[in-house]
């Protein structure tokens, strides 16, 4: 069917047929139980909805978010004619292969949008929204004013987005991992946008944007296996902040210019909140963590780490003995001689961080397990379950997240052991909803808080057990140092200072290049 629906499509509008035969990286959907569904945060949602249509539609029908198509054929079905829009160009070939729409199309009944098409109409007023699809493309409800792309992926996107717009841009989606080098020209061409964003490295973006002259802001705020590539070609007009002191050193390696900036917290999403009695009963805990447990990683990257040794010619419990050496020195990573061993080297993977995660599950769990006689309650992925009742399964990010963080008395925080140079999300997210936290002292900590003053630092897990009994009986103590560390991130350490501070004009001082012919050609690569 999608065949016949593209020839149809293609007498009427064959450069859409060229927009959606193009390259697509379709690993967000994936089939699941409930049929066909989108991949979020490793969490299969069901794409399919109801056909039910809402009463009184105009004539002529504006859809918001394709997904499945039952929505459109619906509408064509009850003698509307469809002006259907989506972002992914996946779901539009999915529409086109389940239903015969060949009349449709041809005669004008249906007209396909796609992407940033959108960009700039004020014709369009979505009189039907998918369920679903709507609430994840939210940047599209703007679409005039000052553009700047954003590349829809990883932490911290929502809260980049609303800070964009309270400076006067309009961020719009720039789906670099997702759709075709030309879907992406495309995009670039129709908005205008002189400023791409993306929450991390994108190898080849920066090169393509360079010769555009294109502003690019890269954010990186989480760990990633794939090494910074050396820069091919020029790309004096991108920007790199990393989390990661010891990060930096290897982007001006590459050829970027990048600088250090911890993390930080959303104010208005982490705050202090009056709870209620349901919330207080549901997310109150003597002691509690949120966060990964890690293990299904782990479990994966020792496979790849057995892989590796087996084609050295070495012993599988080589890497047992070196994590056991690990774990006994949780406040070091220790593994340094294993990750640098040249025998085990594959390019373009980081072997400190696959080894590293490996350490740090375990130790995540060394230390929480030290925990459990005092109260502790979990909150994450099943790889938790292990710890019995202390397990409370996953944690909604906004809405829940927050009530922990004011429900419980106490917060642990647990890093990664090859990330000591970084103070986490968590960190910030804990103090800023005035929770008393215990932390992993490291420098790093120790140069944005002062241990003892705005949180608790420790360094193994009997330390950690220690200082929560410690909090548990002092908290008049607890509560004068949870508000210190509030103070301190409210000061100092917000998503506003951080994005003040890249946008800020000395940090892009050198001048962008002028547009070149040779931009195309390099996209196309890209």
């Amino acid at each position: 069917m999608l065949l016949s629906n593209l020839r149809a499509l293609n007498s009427v509008h064959p450069a859409m047929v060229k927009r959606l035969t193009g390259p697509v990286n379709g690993d967000h959907v994936v089939d699941g139980p409930g049929g066909t569904c989108l991949q979020i945060h490793h969490d299969p949602i069901p794409l399919a909805v109801s056909s039910e249509l809402p009463a009184e539609l105009p004539e002529r029908v504006h859809i918001y978010g394709i997904g499945l198509g039952e929505q459109v054929v619906a509408a064509l079905q009850a003698g509307h004619s469809v002006l259907a829009w989506d972002r992914d160009p996946l779901m539009l070939r999915l529409l086109l292969a389940g239903y015969d729409l060949r009349e449709s199309l041809e005669s004008g009944r249906l007209t396909l949008l796609l992407g940033s098409d959108l960009w700039g109409r004020t014709d369009f007023e979505s009189h039907i929204e998918h369920p679903i699809l709507s609430q994840i493309y939210r940047f599209e409800r703007v679409r005039q004013g000052k553009p700047v792309l954003v590349v829809p992926d990883g932490l911290f996107v929502s809260d980049l987005a609303e800070e964009l717009r309270e400076r006067g841009f309009v961020p719009w989606p720039f789906l670099a991992r997702t759709v075709s080098a030309d879907e992406c020209q495309l995009t670039i061409d129709q908005t205008g946008a002189e400023l791409v964003v993306s929450v991390g490295y994108i190898p080849g973006l920066p090169e393509v944007l360079a010769e555009q002259g294109l502003r690019h802001l890269i954010w990186e705020v989480d760990p990633a296996l794939d090494l910074v590539n050396r820069a091919m070609g020029p790309v004096h007009t991108t920007r790199v902040f990393t989390y990661r002191q010891a990060q930096v050193r290897a982007y001006e390696d590459a050829g970027f210019q990048a600088e250090f900036r911890p993390l930080c917290s959303d104010p208005n999403k982490r705050r202090g909140i009056a709870l209620s009695q349901a919330d207080q009963a549901q997310f109150g805990a003597p002691v509690a963590f949120v966060g990964a447990s890690m293990q299904e990683n782990a479990q994966r990257y020792r496979r790849i780490m057995h892989a590796l040794l087996s084609k050295a010619g070495r012993s599988l419990e080589e890497l047992d003995d070196r994590l056991a050496a690990q774990a006994a020195r949780p406040q070091r990573f220790v593994l340094m001689d294993l990750v640098e061993d040249p025998a085990l080297q594959v390019p373009d993977l980081d072997l400190r961080v696959l080894v590293g995660e490996i350490a740090a599950a375990e130790q995540r769990m060394n230390f929480l397990r030290a925990l459990l006689p005092l109260g502790l309650k979990v909150w994450g992925d099943s790889g938790w379950s292990e710890l019995g009742a202390a397990y409370q399964g996953p944690a909604g990010h906004d809405h829940a997240l927050t009530r922990i963080y004011n429900a419980a008395q106490v917060h642990v925080d647990i890093g990664r052991i090859y990330q000591n140079d970084i103070v986490t999300m968590r960190v910030f997210d804990v103090l800023a909803c005035g929770g008393l936290l215990i932390t992993q002292d490291s420098p790093a900590l120790r140069g944005l808080f002062t241990p003892g003053e705005h949180l608790l630092a420790v360094n193994t897990p009997q330390e950690m057990h220690d200082a929560v009994v410690w909090a548990l009986a002092h908290p008049d103590e607890s509560r004068m140092i949870a508000r210190a560390g509030q103070a301190r991130v409210l000061a100092r350490h917000t998503f506003s200072h951080r994005l003040d501070e890249m946008l800020a004009p000395a940090t892009w001082e050198t001048p962008c290049i002028q547009f070149s012919s040779a931009a195309p050609v390099a996209l196309a690569q890209f």
